[in-house]
Parts: structure tokens; C-alpha cells; sequence
């Protein structure tokens, strides 16, 4: 399974980095992180985590769909697996920023590293290594600027949309 899970990762960064994902459409985030709570909902129920949605406009952007949905699905679905029992997510939009913040595990290691292939700071079943490659690999080619920081166990994602939004 974790083969399987390696191979699937590797070729889904290599369309990435062949931009095998072309067509742009007008895409709205504020609906794509609705949809990924949403099919996320039982596994932050478990882990009783607090959500807090600070969103005051829906940030339309024009980009690749299925890019769009892999991003800010990748950015939650580690926010949450990666969290603490009984911890906080808060999802947040300044203009064209999306900003996630989440309790987690305090990380050892330079944070930079964890966006080399197969890096992981704290061994786990579930990760493969290549999560957080695939995310700033798709935000190098849709012209979004990724930011991440880590605190004391509170972890920091920032995607600032450098594109016209709608």
C-alpha cells in the first residue's frame, strides 16, 4: 500500500512538473475549502479539532481546476493529520492570502527540508514524504507564493495568489 501510495505521489509530481495540467477557469477557494472540510469532517470529529473560518470574500482565482483542489485539499488534509488531539485549525484570508494556521508537533529538523522529496520529520505510516513537494511544486507553476513557518508547535501555511482574482 505505502508502494503504491509512493508511485502515485511520484507521477502525480512528475504532471506537475511537465505541466501536463493545462486549461485555466475561473475557480473559487472559498468553495474548495468548504468541500475539503467537509469530506474531512469525521477525522476532525475524532480528533476533536476546533475550525475557525475567517473568510470575508470568496477569492475566485484563475487557474487550473484539478491543481486548485489538489493544493488547498493537500494544505487541510495535513493541517489535520498532522494536528494534535483537541487542536485548532484557522483558515483566514487577507486580499489574495489564504492563510492556515494548526496546532501540531513541535519540528525538529529546518523547516526547509521539509519540502525536499520524501523528507519527514517525525516517522509516520501515513506520509509518504513527498506531500509538501507536491504542494510547492504546484505553487511554482500557478504562480502562487508559499510560505510556511513553524512556532512552538503552531504551524503556518501562506498561498498568496500573485495572479488577478475575480
Amino acid at each position: 500500500d505505502r508502494l503504491a501510495r509512493v508511485n502515485q505521489s511520484l507521477v502525480l509530481l512528475s504532471k506537475i512538473e511537465h505541466n501536463q495540467y493545462q486549461g485555466l477557469s475561473m475557480v473559487s477557494i472559498n468553495d474548495i475549502i468548504n468541500e475539503t472540510l467537509n469530506l474531512l469532517e469525521d477525522q476532525i470529529r475524532i480528533d476533536k479539532l476546533t475550525i475557525r473560518k475567517n473568510i470575508d470574500n470568496n477569492l475566485s482565482v484563475n487557474m487550473n481546476e484539478s491543481l486548485a483542489y489538489l493544493l488547498i485539499k493537500n494544505v487541510i488534509k495535513n493541517a489535520v493529520i498532522h494536528n494534535i488531539e483537541k487542536g485548532q485549525i484557522t483558515i483566514s484570508q487577507n486580499n489574495n492570502k489564504i492563510i492556515i494556521t494548526n496546532t501540531g508537533q513541535v519540528i525538529k529538523s529546518t523547516t526547509n527540508k521539509l519540502f525536499e522529496r520524501f523528507k519527514v520529520d517525525v516517522e509516520s505510516e501515513d506520509s509518504v514524504g513527498l506531500g509538501l513537494s507536491i504542494i510547492q511544486k504546484n505553487c511554482e507553476v500557478s504562480n502562487i507564493q508559499l510560505t510556511y513557518n513553524h512556532e512552538n508547535g503552531v504551524h503556518t501555511v501562506v498561498l498568496e495568489f500573485l495572479f488577478l482574482q475575480n
